[in-house]
C-alpha cells in the first residue's frame, strides 16, 4: 500500500469514527432509525460546513506545501547570489496570498449560510 493510500483508509476511518458517535447521540428515543438521525446531521447546513472546512484544509495543506519548496529553493538562490533576494521574496508573498484568499472565501461563503 502507497502512504497516500494508507493516509486516505486513515482519514476514512477517522471520519467514520467521528461521524457514528455524533449521529446516535441525537436518537433520544428507540423510534428514531438511523436514517432519521442521519438525516440530521448531514443536513444542508451541516455539509456546508464540512465542505467549507474541506476546502480551507486542502487548500491550505497545499499552500504549505508550496511554501516549503519555495522558500527552500528561494534561501539557495539567494545563498548563491544575494541580489536576488526581493525577487524570490515575491514569489512567496504569491503563495501566501492564495491563502489569505482561500480564508476570505471561506469567511465569505460561511456568512452566506
Amino acid at each position: 500500500m502507497t502512504s497516500l493510500a494508507k493516509k486516505t483508509v486513515l482519514a476514512i476511518a477517522v471520519l467514520i469514527m467521528v461521524i457514528l458517535p455524533v449521529a446516535t447521540m441525537g436518537a433520544e428515543t428507540n423510534d428514531s432509525t438511523i436514517g432519521d438521525v442521519l438525516g440530521k446531521v448531514f443536513s444542508e447546513r451541516n455539509v456546508a460546513f464540512l465542505v467549507i472546512s474541506i476546502m480551507v484544509a486542502v487548500v491550505l495543506s497545499l499552500v504549505a506545501m508550496a511554501l516549503s519548496r519555495a522558500a527552500s529553493a528561494a534561501i539557495g538562490a539567494v545563498a548563491e547570489k544575494p541580489e536576488i533576494a526581493s525577487s524570490t521574496l515575491i514569489y512567496i508573498v504569491f503563495i501566501e496570498a492564495i491563502a489569505i484568499y482561500a480564508l476570505i472565501i471561506a469567511l465569505m461563503m460561511l456568512t452566506m449560510l
